[in-house]
């Protein structure tokens, strides 16, 4: 009798043996089907083990394969947690997307609240610096526009091009214009009377050209604060054409 005709006697017969040997091969199907990886390290000591029990069961196999009926269960068992794991795994990938999504429209939303409050703050200083009276209106409307320009840059989040002639705070309509450096830029070196004359004729125009008096501000002059006439970037044709004109009259 063959080993293998042996183990299926003892499987129909009674008695203690028998009923050892069942529960022998009741537990080690158990541990295979539970994926007791104790038994790799049997099954491989058994492979390399030249003890003659292992070396009949060698033979015993090769003269009669086993059918790999429970090689297929195991491998379909395998391939079905492998696809329940890769399943986990993109249900995972997808809700951390879905978050990180959500984490950026929050830090969006947020950045735009913040801005809104940015403009209507800002908005709201240009407003009250309008309405204040103790300031004059060159200063009122060179902080308005100093106010815009940092405002709108910001919002366009776009750096200053500080090479570009735009850029230039001398370019800009509320820029302060000062009659002797203008008139030096001209061509013209005006003593102090001819100033006088060009500041007397530059007010005329003002009020001829706008139908009112230049604003005014106050500076340092001969040791004490006296308002003078305020000109900025925007008047500076119109200082031009005062100034070749007075310096082209004779001298008086």
């Amino acid at each position: 009798m063959t080993i293998r005709g042996l183990q299926r006697l003892l499987m129909i017969l009674g008695g203690k043996v028998a009923a050892e040997f069942r529960k022998l091969v009741e537990g080690t199907f158990t541990r295979i089907m539970a994926g007791d990886q104790s038994l790799i390290e049997v099954i491989n000591a058994n492979a390399a083990s030249r003890d003659p029990v292992q070396q009949e069961y060698r033979a015993a196999l090769a003269q009669e394969p086993v059918d790999p009926v429970l090689d297929d269960f195991c491998l379909r068992r395998k391939r079905e947690r492998e696809d329940l794991l890769f399943d986990m795994e993109m249900a995972e990938r997808k809700l951390r997307l879905e978050e990180s999504q959500l984490a950026l429209d929050e830090r969006k939303l947020n950045h735009k609240t913040k801005m809104i409050e940015h403009v209507n703050a800002s908005m709201g200083s240009i407003n009250a610096l309008k309405d204040w009276a103790n300031v004059d209106e060159r200063t009122k409307l060179q902080a308005e526009d100093h106010i815009k320009n940092l405002l709108f840059n910001k919002l366009a989040a776009v750096p200053a091009d500080t090479t570009s002639p735009s850029a230039s705070s001398t370019d800009s309509p509320t820029s302060a214009l000062n009659v002797s450096i203008l008139a030096k830029e001209l061509g013209f070196k005006c003593s102090e009377g001819e100033l006088q004359r060009i500041g007397r004729e530059m007010a005329k125009k003002y009020r001829e050209t706008y139908k009112c008096n230049p604003s005014k501000h106050k500076q340092f002059v001969g040791g004490n604060f006296i308002p003078v006439n305020s000109y900025m970037e925007r008047d500076k044709p119109l200082m031009e054409l005062v100034i070749r004109a007075v310096m082209s009259q004779p001298a008086v």
